[in-house]
């Protein structure tokens, strides 16, 4: 998961102090939901920046991420 987040450069970098942590994977499915069109599960996160705009920010990066990446998963 991590590295899919810094290709998409939104894993937390100390450099800056910003970006994405995930503190667990390990709810992430291994079955697709019942609809058969993608796949539904946890993942726990920490968002962190500077500033409440770039948390927004951060935000919507990540949920258009774990859409397009709920779609893709294959068992």
């Amino acid at each position: 998961m991590c590295s899919l987040l810094i290709q998409e450069g939104l894993l937390y970098d100390p450099v800056t102090e910003e970006g994405i942590i995930v503190y667990t994977s390990g709810t992430l499915p291994s079955q697709q939901d019942e609809g058969g069109s993608a796949y539904t599960g946890r993942l726990f996160t920490l968002l962190a920046s500077k500033g409440w705009a770039n948390i927004e920010a951060l935000s919507s990066r990540l949920e258009h991420f774990i859409d397009r990446l709920s779609h893709r998963i294959t068992v």
